[in-house]
């Protein structure tokens, strides 16, 4: 029965989510670990280069993981030795800039196995027949989610209850971020322990209620701020088409202090997958990618000035760098 009157609550638009006619689930990872439950997934392929709490999910239930290595332009080496293969083979579409190479790679395994982290690219469209998946935390202030293109088994999954995953949001939305920080921190421990469960019911609202259309466009103008001032010291060679919409600007420099130099000057920077430092990985584009990236934010928060700041800090740093 609907309840009448009381308390007011949070004032969402009554919307549309950007993605429709999918497994909605608590988190990105969870929606890998339904596939593979469905699937009764033996072995997989997956790039060294991978999210470790993908690499966790796959462990923790015993399958077999052949790892493969990619080149410079985030895509595989002697692709045309896996031309056979017979099990399921996942890619992850790199800072949503692989878009036209996750086409290609559709048409070249034709049997069904390829399987689309799409974690890093949320406004990327799906492909039919290709099971493929999305992390909304990575684009949004969302408590928790997961989006899962999958056509086979679907079946009644009780919604997780997020109310208790709010305080970092809550203090984001106040400008307290850094106060935030630790909550936000907190709540990360937390998805990942979480089984799979569907995508709570504030999160979905939260989701209907986004300008989509605005948030695509600034990520790509921000995008192009950084790229023009940029590109002469990046040493990965970029570009961005016009359906690509990015998930941060990957700036890759080989100078150490950087990250933190950023981090001083309240420039928040992720390093994304520290955890595969523990690795062993024998491919130097690998190895540079977990130690040389800084992910530049470019999110529909950061305006045009903000990105001319955040490009004179990284130029300055490297002037004096040099000096020393």
């Amino acid at each position: 029965m609907k309840d009448i009157g009381g308390y007011f609550g949070f004032e969402l638009k009554n919307g549309n989510e950007f993605h429709s006619k999918v497994v909605r689930l608590n988190s990105g990872r969870n929606c890998l670990d339904y596939f593979l439950e469905i699937e009764n997934v033996k072995e997989i392929f997956i790039s060294h280069y991978s999210c470790p709490e993908l690499i966790e999910k796959i462990n923790n239930r015993n399958i077999k993981i052949h790892f493969y290595k990619i080149d410079e332009n985030f895509e595989i080496l002697n692709l045309d030795e896996y031309i056979d293969v017979k099990c399921f083979f996942m890619y992850t579409n790199y800072f949503g800039l692989k878009n036209s190479y996750v086409l290609f790679l559709s048409k070249f395994f034709q049997n069904n196995i390829l399987i689309i982290d799409n974690a890093q690219s949320f406004f990327s469209s799906h492909l039919d027949n290709i099971a493929t998946f999305y992390s909304p935390r990575k684009f949004f202030g969302v408590p928790d989610g997961g989006y899962l293109y999958y056509n086979k088994n679907k079946r009644v999954i009780k919604a997780d209850n997020s109310l208790q995953s709010f305080k970092h949001l809550l203090l984001g939305a106040d400008k307290q971020v850094n106060k935030g920080y630790n909550y936000y921190k907190k709540n990360e421990e937390l998805i990942k322990n979480k089984p799979t469960l569907g995508m709570s019911e504030i999160t979905r609202k939260i989701l209907k209620s986004i300008d989509y259309k605005k948030i695509k466009n600034a990520r790509r103008k921000n995008f192009q701020v950084f790229h023009e001032s940029l590109e002469p010291i990046n040493k990965i060679k970029l570009n961005i088409e016009w359906n690509d919409v990015p998930y941060f600007y990957p700036l890759m420099v080989y100078r150490q202090g950087l990250r933190q130099h950023l981090i001083k000057n309240r420039i928040y920077v992720p390093k994304l997958w520290p955890k595969l430092n523990h690795l062993k990985i024998e491919n130097k584009y690998e190895y540079n990618f977990v130690n040389y990236i800084i992910p530049l934010p470019i999110d529909h928060r950061i305006y045009k000035r903000d990105c001319l700041k955040i490009i004179k800090v990284i130029i300055e740093f490297l002037k004096n760098d040099k000096k020393k």
